[in-house]
């Protein structure tokens, strides 16, 4: 598997640090070669990097729903700031029919 990802953030906080420390251990088991996570918003990687500290295990790619009224500013500095991939994904169409 190239990439494994965490769809969204599952609610609690200690569910989602169980589920993040886990896909780390297929990573380092060779099992998937990178890891991220979908959907997370800044808050959500603040406790990443609370809990698992360095870059190497801090997501590798962050996919996030962005278009001009949606932007996560926030989360897209977290990622920026840190050299993690912000992958934009767009599932519905800005106005009208086409």
């Amino acid at each position: 598997v190239d990439s494994y990802m965490i769809h969204s953030p599952i609610p609690g906080r200690e569910r989602r640090l169980a589920s993040w420390a886990t896909l780390l251990e297929l990573r380092d088991e060779g099992l998937c070669r990178s890891v991220g996570v979908a959907n997370f918003g800044r808050r959500h990687l603040d406790e990443l990097q609370a809990e698992f500290g360095g870059s190497g295990n801090l997501p590798q790619c962050v996919q996030l729903e962005l278009s001009p009224f949606n932007q996560h500013r926030d989360a897209v500095q977290f990622c920026k700031e840190r050299g993690i991939a912000v992958e934009c994904a767009a599932w519905s169409k800005l106005s009208g029919d086409f």
